[in-house]
């Protein structure tokens, strides 16, 4: 939606606020908008109408992180990964500039200059994110799969206790 703007009508000079709706133009007083500025019902209506399309629908769309943790985890460990990765890079700079305290004249800069340029950085690529239905059905799988046994742990019989 583009940003509203006030514009003074030519005859009552009040401001108007006017939205732009698929090449529709509508022009309102603001006076008779609802308290968040948005007029009710000019917003597209769904085409989906019955609860089964709109679940379904909403299978298709929407996705799931697989990232293994916490889903608000992300959002932190992201920046560690990116910032692991370039720490890295210094960090193989830093080892091709040492030069053990040899004097400048013996070093070969030639040689210096080549190993810090070949450092390549690790590409981060974040891991994309499963269709909702993909991964409901991996969490059923989940469920109905046995679990292994632990691994050293006896099961105590009836008989024991």
């Amino acid at each position: 939606m583009p940003p509203a703007y006030h514009t003074p009508l030519p005859a009552q000079g009040t401001r108007t606020r006017t939205f732009d709706l698929d090449q529709v133009h509508v022009q309102f007083s603001i006076g008779c908008l609802p308290r968040g500025g948005t007029p009710a019902g000019l917003w597209p209506m769904s085409k989906l109408k019955s609860p089964h399309q709109k679940k379904t629908a909403s299978y298709d769309r929407d996705r799931r992180s697989v990232f293994g943790a916490n889903d608000k985890a992300q959002r932190k460990n992201l920046p560690r990964k990116k910032a692991r990765l370039n720490r890295a890079v210094r960090h193989e700079v830093h080892l091709g500039l040492h030069v053990d305290g040899a004097p400048v004249e013996q070093l070969d800069l030639d040689a210096i200059d080549t190993s810090v340029a070949t450092v390549v950085r690790k590409r981060f690529k974040k891991q994309p994110a499963v269709p909702l239905a993909d991964f409901i059905g991996r969490q059923r799988e989940k469920r109905v799969a046995p679990k292994p046994a632990a691994k050293g742990k006896k099961r105590r019989t009836s008989a024991a206790r």
